[in-house]
């Protein structure tokens, strides 16, 4: 009788045991979810804002055309025999942000015709709150094998144009970026497309060099598409 009774009294003492820890465990386990659930929704909260606040969204910074030039433009032929130099300014608006650009190909259109083409290789970065310039050099040879050539109709159009003494062409980009934040582990990496408004290049008679028109407001600002 001792024995059973013994017995019992052992069996009551484990149940109440797993009883207590039970709930414990599911305490701990409740807090562990809850604790990762509110690191998950900080983690996603920061990310948005610094997108919002430092990401293309933003506007982090400014590209202006500060000038373009043309020489030995010749419209015999297609493609064009021309040799085309523009000047843009980059522009960081933002603190602690750093801005890295590791590619640049750009097009330069007369109406919604290809007429040369620039690619730049070369990265470079613009710091906080910095300005910097950069060239882009258009010739035929950087449009490679997809030559932008323009029916006749087009050329007649152009050629009328040229002779009154002033075209008008537009010029878009597709920048290959990156944004930093200082002290922080944030970045953003993608490519971007832009486009300059359309601008006009006066050429003097019978002559091939041409640059942007004296009543051109400089400089031009251009837009994230």
């Amino acid at each position: 009788m001792v024995c059973k009774e013994q017995k019992g009294d052992d069996m009551v003492s484990l149940e109440s045991t797993i009883k207590n820890v039970s709930p414990t465990k599911s305490h701990m386990l409740i807090t562990v979810l809850v604790s990762m659930a509110i690191l998950l929704g900080f983690l996603f909260g920061s990310f948005i804002y610094m997108s919002r606040n430092y990401g293309p969204e933003s506007k982090p910074f400014l590209l202006r055309l500060q000038s373009i030039d043309a020489s030995n433009f010749d419209i015999s032929s297609s493609p064009l025999l021309a040799k085309w130099n523009v000047e843009l300014g980059i522009e960081n608006r933002k603190e602690n942000l750093k801005i890295n650009v590791d590619e640049v190909t750009s097009l330069l259109y007369y109406k919604d015709h290809e007429i040369s083409c620039a690619l730049v290789m070369m990265p470079f970065k613009v710091l906080s709150q910095k300005q910097r310039s950069i060239e882009l050099h258009f010739d035929r040879k950087a449009c490679g094998e997809e030559q932008p050539f323009l029916d006749d109709g087009v050329l007649n159009e152009l050629l009328e144009e040229r002779r009154k003494g002033k075209i008008m062409l537009t010029l878009k980009m597709e920048m290959e970026v990156a944004f930093d934040m200082l002290r922080s582990s944030w970045s953003w990496q993608g490519r971007l497309k832009l486009y300059c408004p359309p601008m006009e290049v006066e050429f003097e008679i019978g002559k091939g060099e041409g640059k942007l028109a004296n009543d051109t407001q400089i400089p031009i600002t251009c837009t994230v598409l």
